[in-house]
């Protein structure tokens, strides 16, 4: 019994130690225009890129001027991980929210924002950087807010080692006390 429980902690160990650590859910990596980015001319669309491919099904991208304006223009398409929408032109801030579903059906929300042209008022235009145009705009990664947290990423295999390691300690504990030191007689009983 004993050399069972630990061939099976030990099998146990090899498969949690080697398997990757599993992400399913799908992270949004980068946007375009960027976050934040001050673009000289507006954009033709909104691109979002994630760490895996989404589903068509569910997806949508909303943006809006400030005075709450509509330039999404047309449907959402998808191309592997990357949700694109059309954009008409406007200029200001705009706000875009979106949704997309993961191949494993996690949803997936989220807001960003940019800025057509200088922004209003002499001490905006001080602190901002000069606007680039859109193809110039570099992607950069959303906060980690947005991201899968390590601990949920650890929490599979750190419940399969503990669960093996107490099963290994009934399993020894159990064959510790059930050996005795008598001999076993091999003459039938009458």
């Amino acid at each position: 019994m004993r050399r069972a429980a630990i061939a099976l902690l030990l099998a146990l160990s090899a498969v949690v130690l080697t398997a990757p650590v599993a992400s399913a859910h799908s992270e949004l990596l980068s946007t375009s225009p960027a976050r934040d980015g001050v673009l000289a001319e507006p954009p033709t669309e909104v691109v979002l890129t994630f760490s895996t491919a989404v589903q068509s099904t569910g997806a949508a991208v909303v943006v809006t001027t400030a005075d709450g304006t509509r330039l999404d223009d047309g449907p959402v398409t998808r191309d592997g991980a990357r949700m694109i929408q059309r954009v008409k032109a406007g200029s200001g801030a705009v706000d875009v929210r979106w949704r997309a579903v993961s191949e494993d059906g996690h949803q997936l929300t989220g807001t960003f924002g940019y800025q057509v042209g200088a922004p209003s008022g002499d001490s905006a235009a001080a602190t901002t950087p000069a606007p680039v145009s859109a193809a110039q705009a570099p992607a950069e990664r959303p906060p980690a807010a947005e991201s899968s947290p390590l601990y949920r990423r650890l929490l599979g295999p750190a419940a399969l080692v503990i669960a093996g390691l107490v099963l290994a300690i009934v399993a020894w504990r159990s064959g510790k006390h059930s050996k005795t030191n008598e001999p076993v007689s091999k003459e039938p009983q009458s």
